[in-house]
């Protein structure tokens, strides 16, 4: 797994400066361009995507509206492996409407903010994928109507609704921030093995 980061003119990195590249120190894009460099992502940097997921409910579902971005918060229940993410919605709300029109999305889901410190240095990550309808009674019904109410059993009551549908995020891509100088794009491949942490 890699991650691209940039670095800008000024500053000292303890250990010296990447090879080939005098004068960078590890930060973010500046105006005078970018230098690159590598990281792999580390054991504990897994683990962090997996804390973050897990110890979230509530994120920020992006869905596209006759081509333009519409944000809006959503309760989730991430799949044991990450390869999707169950969402029930209801038929009634926009971006229910939007998914049923396009069914690209995005899941974004923070640390989050306490009102101390910078809220740049919170990890978070935000999931690309597909959604799709999960079709009621069938076994995929059950067991994701199940793995939804285990995470958010307050949410029984809404089950009784008609109006509400259960989807799934096929996750197929994600980036993850983890702080300063950990940046990391992930393949749906890698966000599986990222639950394994």
């Amino acid at each position: 797994m890699r991650a691209v980061i940039g670095f800008v003119q000024g500053g000292e990195i303890p250990g010296g400066e990447p090879p080939g590249k005098p004068g960078c120190w590890q930060a973010r894009r500046d105006l005078e361009g970018l230098c690159y460099d590598s990281l792999s992502m580390e054991t504990h940097d897994q683990a962090a995507v997996a804390r973050l997921i897990r110890s979230q409910r509530w994120a920020a579902l992006a869905t596209l509206k006759q081509g333009a971005p519409f944000a809006s918060l959503v309760a989730y229940a991430p799949e044991p492996d990450f390869s999707g993410f169950v969402l029930h919605l209801s038929r009634l709300a926009p971006h229910t409407q939007n998914l049923l029109g396009d069914p690209h999305a995005s899941l974004a889901i923070s640390e989050p903010d306490t009102g101390i410190g910078d809220p740049q240095g919170l990890a978070r990550i935000s999931v690309q994928g597909v959604v799709e309808e999960v079709e009621r009674d069938t076994a995929r019904y059950d067991a994701a109507r199940g793995l939804y109410l285990e995470r958010l059993p307050e949410a029984e009551q809404l089950f009784s609704f008609s109006d509400f549908v259960l989807f799934r995020l096929v996750a197929e891509e994600a980036r993850y921030i983890g702080g300063f100088a950990r940046i990391f794009s992930l393949s749906a491949a890698q966000l599986r093995a990222a639950a394994d942490c």
